[in-house]
């Protein structure tokens, strides 16, 4: 014979279980408990929600939970134990939920929609996170500087820029960082060389999932980020960011050397090396140190002969966009210093008469202060150069200086 159930119209939360004895029998928030066997302990830490009750906790970190077996999944996170690996891919996690979700990038399943723009997510939580772009809502505020967050996450990686706390080091080098599942993660596979996300249009790899997304926008030509000054757009936010600094004049990073400001951080790190000589980057090929990749890059084509950079005017290629897209809008003189083979001085005379430039064959009428017209002394005598994107030019008119040999553009005045 079933036991008879409690009959009482309103029980009182916190003794609500105690009534029930062995009998179906709901908690006062509607949630219901039917295994008779099982209730009374059941109901009992369902109702640890309610009175705030945790009386288990974390010997490594103090945090508290209402359950045997959270603790346990909790203190996952200090052994370092990630019982569940994807069959797939072998990727582990310290929870089965966890390894759920992260099974359906391989499965292809995202059940969880967005009802106002269609997105789909893999998980609730994304979705939720997502949600909250459509209502603005940011409901984690910091309390030292008042910056707003979507997440509870964001909020505590955050506030370590005010406590200086950065507790996760890496092990190759000795870095630290304020969050080990991103920004350790992401930094470690400068260390290993992992680039495990790869662009399916041209097999480009990136060690980040941002990073690939981001590149997938050079193939689609989006740029979602628009100036409101000036209407250029950019594919990141920060691209953005730094570019209306154009339009304020802001330049937050100054160099506590020489008081040199900047725009950006890493054009301030470039800067330093001024003041500290370090020059990291070294050419395989002679052993020629510069301050950045760029400027490596630029001096390998010496050694590949490289010249990506062609006139379409005339065919002529050049290693540096410089050379080529060098802009003079006014009558110039050209120096040449010493050039005796008729290829050097075409090499320096294309970057000015290759971009319409005219080239000045008056001589000592217009001649300025420290200006030499004798070519001959030189080893440069007066003969003329015809260039494919130019009309004729005479060389033994130009002016010479006794400066590198580059273009000296110098416009005409009256």
């Amino acid at each position: 014979t079933p036991l008879p159930l409690v009959q009482e119209t309103k029980p009182e939360p916190e003794l609500s279980y105690m009534r029930m004895e062995c009998s179906p029998g709901n908690c006062f928030c509607g949630k219901t408990f039917t295994f008779a066997s099982t209730l009374r302990n059941d109901l009992k830490k369902h109702q640890r929600i309610h009175t705030g009750e945790r009386p288990y906790d974390c010997d490594q970190c103090g945090k508290t939970f209402t359950l045997a077996w959270k603790l346990k999944r909790h203190q996952r996170i200090h052994t370092g134990e990630r019982p569940y690996d994807c069959d797939q891919c072998g990727k582990t996690f310290n929870r089965m939920s966890n390894l759920k979700v992260h099974q359906r990038i391989h499965t292809g399943e995202r059940p969880y929609d967005c009802d106002q723009c269609g997105k789909t997510f893999t998980s609730t939580s994304k979705l939720k996170r997502h949600q909250l772009i459509h209502t603005g809502e940011r409901p984690y505020d910091c309390d030292q500087c008042g910056k707003t967050f979507t997440q509870m996450s964001g909020l505590k990686y955050h506030q370590r820029i005010h406590t200086g706390e950065r507790p996760y080091d890496c092990d190759e080098c000795g870095k630290t960082f304020t969050s080990t599942s991103s920004y350790l993660k992401k930094h470690q596979h400068i260390h290993t060389g992992e680039r495990p996300y790869e662009c399916d249009q041209c097999g480009k790899a990136f060690a980040r999932a941002d990073s690939l997304k981001l590149h997938h926008r050079i193939h689609t030509g989006e740029r979602p980020h628009e100036c409101d000054k000036c209407g250029n757009a950019f594919t990141t936010a920060s691209d953005l960011k730094i570019h209306q600094r154009s339009h304020t004049g802001e330049r937050p990073y100054e160099c506590d050397q020489c008081g040199n400001a900047f725009t950006t951080a890493g054009h301030l790190k470039i800067h330093h090396r001024i003041h500290t000589g370090e020059r990291p980057y070294e050419c395989d090929q002679c052993g020629n140190a510069f301050t950045t990749t760029t400027h490596l890059k630029i001096h390998q084509r010496i050694h590949t002969g490289e010249r990506p950079y062609e006139c379409d005017q005339c065919g002529n290629a050049f290693t540096r966009a410089s050379d080529l897209k060098i802009s003079l809008t006014s009558a110039v003189y050209i120096k040449i210093r010493a050039y005796r083979k008729i290829n050097n001085i075409n090499n320096v005379l294309h970057r000015a008469v290759g971009s319409g430039a005219v080239v000045s064959t008056r001589a000592s009428q217009q001649e300025g202060p420290g200006f030499d017209s004798d070519t001959s002394r030189w080893g440069v005598g007066p003969f003329c150069v015809e260039f494919a994107c130019s009309p004729r030019v005479c060389v033994g008119s130009l002016r010479v200086l006794r400066l590198p040999p580059t273009i000296q553009r110098h416009a005409l005045i009256g």
